[in-house]
C-alpha cells in the first residue's frame, strides 16, 4: 500500500494529438477564446486564479503541455516548432473556436501563438500581449496589455 495520496483527477479534459494526450481545462461561453500560455516549465495551474475571471468575460482555455501537469509526454524533441503544432493541434482537435486571442506570460512561451507554416494560413488569431509579473507578495500584476488583430507579413 502506498503512503503517497492518489493525483487529483485532471481540471479539464485530455485530448490526443497525435499518440499521446495534452491536457485541456475551458471555461465560459462567447467569444474571442483566450488561451493562456503558462511560463515555461509551468502547467496551466498558474492560471488558476485568472481564468474563472476571464471566464465571467469570454470562454478561458488554459492547457499542460507535453510532460508536464496532466499531460503525456511527447515523442517529439521538445522545439519552439514542435509546442507549437501541438498546441494548434490541440486547440483544432478540441475544437475550440476562433478568433482566439493569447495571454502570454514573460518568457519564451508567447511564440506558441505565432503562426505555423504547416497551418492553415485562413486561421484567424488575435494577438493579447500581456506582460506579466510576479509581485513580491506572492500576486500577479498584468503591466500592460493590448489587443490587435493577427495577420501575416506580406
Amino acid at each position: 500500500m502506498s503512503s503517497r495520496p492518489a493525483a487529483p483527477p485532471p481540471s479539464g479534459q485530455l485530448v490526443d494529438v497525435g499518440g499521446y494526450r495534452l491536457q485541456l481545462a475551458c471555461l465560459g461561453d462567447g467569444g474571442p477564446t483566450v488561451v493562456m500560455e503558462a511560463a515555461i516549465g509551468e502547467t496551466g495551474l498558474l492560471w488558476s486564479l485568472v481564468q474563472p475571471a476571464v471566464a465571467q468575460l469570454a470562454p478561458a482555455c488554459v492547457y499542460d503541455r507535453a510532460g508536464l501537469g496532466w499531460s503525456d509526454p511527447s515523442p517529439e524533441p521538445r522545439t519552439a516548432a514542435a509546442m507549437v503544432d501541438e498546441l494548434h493541434t490541440l486547440l483544432s482537435t478540441a475544437q475550440v473556436p476562433s478568433p482566439m486571442c493569447w495571454s502570454v506570460s514573460v518568457d519564451a512561451a508567447g511564440l506558441s501563438w505565432l503562426p505555423s507554416p504547416t497551418r492553415d494560413p485562413g486561421d484567424h488569431h488575435l494577438a493579447l500581449d500581456v506582460m506579466v509579473a510576479t509581485c513580491p507578495t506572492g500576486g500577479i500584476v498584468a503591466a500592460r496589455s493590448a489587443a490587435a488583430a493577427h495577420h501575416e507579413p506580406g
